[in-house]
């Protein structure tokens, strides 16, 4: 989360002068959010309070502080405003975990800018622990063109405040020298970042009818050709083209 978003929640609940302006209030509050809230697990207050804490510390009258948590209860639920420190100690605890396998379901968040605020937030942490220590880590990012859309694609942004996406374009072009794999999986090639697709070096593709995405794969597929357009749709169910460095040659493999 950046404390931007913060600001749009104040502004939408009726109160901008709050936030907005050269002000001296508006400036301390514009401050006080920009302290508590980063875009890393280690650096944002939201870990150890909560959001209702963080409003309720800005410089503004109890009426105003109590319409506005009241407005975004209402709004967006009682936990958007008060789960945040459960939020982050179910992240910690993931990636403290041994298992070998964490799998984080965002299954019932339903908010798209809250889904990609959590998925950044654990990349960015996953990232910044494999560049300290490299330790060997393979991220896998299910539906990416949800989380690591193109530009023009999707309910999300594809610009910088999207911390999910920056974090899947610097594992993508980085994780690589410090042990930090990226396994893009998705049903839309064409609405995922082609920049990340470009540094992606081995390719499993199954049926394909999409004209859009058959273009996409053919684009940043080595195995592509004019025959692409043609073999992808024919593919049966579960069987599949796998293609680049990690094959000798372009396989037709079939899942059993």
């Amino acid at each position: 989360m950046f404390p931007e978003e913060v600001e749009e929640l104040i502004k939408e609940a009726g109160y901008p002068s709050l936030v907005s302006g050269n002000s001296h209030q508006a400036r301390e509050n514009r401050s006080k959010l920009s302290q508590n809230i980063k875009p890393s697990l280690r650096l944002t207050s939201l870990s150890k309070k909560t959001l209702v804490n963080l409003i309720e510390s800005l410089n503004a009258g109890s009426k105003e502080i109590q319409e506005i948590t009241t407005y975004l209860k209402e709004t967006y639920g009682e936990n958007s405003l008060s789960n945040q420190t459960t939020v982050f100690d179910a992240i910690n605890s993931g990636l403290e975990s041994e298992k070998r396998v964490i799998i984080f379901n965002f299954r019932n968040i339903t908010h798209p800018q809250t889904r990609i605020n959590i998925a950044g937030l654990i990349m960015e942490e996953l990232f910044t622990r494999n560049k300290k220590q490299p330790s060997k880590r393979f991220l896998v990012l299910e539906e990416a063109h949800n989380f690591a859309p193109e530009k023009g694609f999707g309910d999300v942004s594809a610009g910088k405040e999207n911390l999910s996406l920056t974090f899947a374009r610097k594992i993508a072009s980085e994780g690589r020298k410090f042990n930090l794999g990226l396994m893009v999986i998705t049903q839309r090639p064409a609405q995922v970042s082609k920049y990340i697709l470009s540094q992606l070096n081995t390719q499993v593709m199954f049926r394909t009818i999409n004209a859009s995405d058959i273009d996409t794969v053919s684009t940043f597929v080595e195995f592509a050709g004019s025959d692409i357009a043609n073999i992808l749709p024919k593919l049966p169910t579960g069987k599949g083209i796998v293609s680049g460095t990690g094959v000798p040659f372009p396989l037709l493999v079939e899942v059993v």
